[in-house]
C-alpha cells in the first residue's frame, strides 16, 4: 500500500535533503512549487499525484466560480500534465458547485486532451451504482471526505473501516485501484485492502506542537507536552522521518481484497 504525504510544497529549505527519500508525494495543482519539479520528473517520476486543486479554487475565489472558470482552469492543469508527463491526476470533482454532469464533461476534456485516464473521485451523492461502473471503466478511482476519520471515536472508525472493505473489494473486483482522499488514521490499513491513501497530518503535527513517532506498524502522536526550545521546523522534521518510515513499512503491506 502507497501512503502519499499530502502538501509537500509546505517544506521548507531546512528540510530540503530528506526530499530524495520521500516515496510518495501528492501536490495540490494550485499550490505545486517550481523546486517540486525536477523531482516529479525526477525521484518520484512514478510515484507522484496530482490533485486538481479545484475545491481550493473555490475557497480561493471566495464566491461562486462558473464553469467557464473552471474550463480555463482545466485547460491550465491540462497544460500542466501535458508538459511533466504527469501519471496520477484527478478530475475536477466539485459535483456540489456545477453539478456532476458539469464535472463529467471536464473530465471527459482532460482525457482527450492528455490521452490519459484521470483518477475518477466519488463521493456519496454519486451513489452506489456510479461508484461501481466507476470501478469497471477506471484502472484508478478515489474516494472521497474522510479527513476527520482520526479524530473520530472507536466505534466510527470501525464503522467507516467496514465501509472502506467494501470499497477496496468492489475495486479489485473490476480489476481497479482504490485510492483514499485525506485519511490520517494510519490503524486500520491492514485490514481494509487499500491500495494508497494521503494525509497532511505528517505536517498538521508540527504545526499544532505535537510529535508524531512511528512504533513500528502504525503512527502514534506522543503525550502532549511543552517542547521548549524545539522550532516549528525542527518538529515537523521529526514528523517527516517518521512518516517517511511508515511509507516503507506500508509499501510492505499485502493488498488483497478481505471479508
Amino acid at each position: 500500500m502507497r501512503m502519499y504525504l499530502a502538501s509537500v510544497s509546505s517544506l521548507r529549505e531546512y528540510h530540503f535533503d530528506l526530499l530524495p527519500k520521500i516515496k510518495y508525494a501528492l501536490e495540490s495543482f494550485l499550490t505545486v512549487k517550481r523546486w517540486m519539479l525536477k523531482y516529479i520528473q525526477n525521484e518520484w517520476k512514478d510515484t507522484f499525484m496530482l490533485d486538481s486543486g479545484a475545491a481550493s479554487l473555490i475557497y480561493k475565489k471566495k464566491s461562486n466560480v462558473s464553469y467557464d472558470t473552471f474550463l480555463k482552469y482545466t485547460n491550465e492543469y491540462i497544460e500542466f500534465i501535458a508538459k511533466y508527463d504527469i501519471t496520477h491526476f484527478f478530475e475536477m470533482d466539485v459535483d456540489v458547485v456545477i453539478g456532476l454532469s458539469a464535472v463529467e464533461k471536464l473530465r471527459d476534456h482532460i482525457e482527450k486532451e492528455t490521452g490519459k485516464k484521470t483518477i475518477p473521485v466519488w463521493h456519496p451523492e454519486r451513489g452506489k451504482d456510479y461508484y461501481v461502473n466507476m470501478c469497471k471503466e477506471y484502472p484508478y478511482v478515489a474516494i472521497g471526505g474522510l479527513s476527520m476519520v482520526g479524530t473520530m471515536g472507536k466505534d466510527d472508525q470501525h464503522r467507516i473501516a467496514d465501509s472502506l472493505r467494501w470499497f477496496a473489494n468492489t475495486a479489485h473486483k473490476h480489476g481497479a485501484k482504490l485510492h483514499v482522499l485525506g485519511i490520517s488514521n494510519t490503524g486500520d490499513f491492514q485490514i481494509t485492502g487499500l491500495d494508497s491513501v494521503d494525509c497532511t497530518t505528517w505536517l498538521s503535527a508540527g504545526k499544532y506542537g505535537r510529535l508524531m513517532k512511528f512504533d513500528g506498524t502504525k503512527i502514534v502522536t506522543l503525550p502532549a507536552r511543552p517542547h521548549r526550545g524545539i522550532s516549528w521546523n525542527e518538529m515537523t522534521r521529526g514528523n517527516l522521518i517518521e512518516w517517511i518510515k511508515f511509507q516503507h513499512y506500508a509499501d510492505s503491506l499485502v493488498v488483497r481484497s478481505v471479508n
